[in-house]
């Protein structure tokens, strides 16, 4: 078994997949990486190319920084067909966190 460096890129993903209370299947249904493969990165046995850790860095600040802009309402990361269209959605309609967070403040009063 391996080990995972306390910075690199797969304790990163990790810790954005806990955070989102997502899972790896979750995680593996949304960015077309296998299951399994995540799970040997997680546990250091193999670690992620670069492209791939790349795309997963950013895919998982994405869904930290929608879920972030869209509190108090919490966003169920277990849909990974659900999110996938609410991403592309605001990527279409080029919907900013920042608006969606704005719009989110007036529904709330917050």
């Amino acid at each position: 078994m391996g080990f995972l460096a306390s910075h690199s890129s797969e304790i990163t993903i990790r810790e954005r997949l806990l955070r989102l209370n997502a899972t790896n299947d979750f995680l593996a249904a949304l960015s077309g990486v296998p299951a399994s493969r995540l799970s040997a990165a997680w546990r250091g046995v193999k670690p992620l190319d670069g492209a791939t850790a790349e795309r997963l860095l950013t895919l998982t600040a994405q869904l930290g920084a929608l879920a972030e802009a869209l509190k108090p309402v919490p966003v169920s990361m277990t849909d990974p067909t659900a999110i996938r269209a609410l991403l592309e959605s605001i990527r279409i309609n080029g919907i900013t966190n920042e608006t969606i967070s704005g719009t989110m403040t007036k529904l709330f009063n917050q």
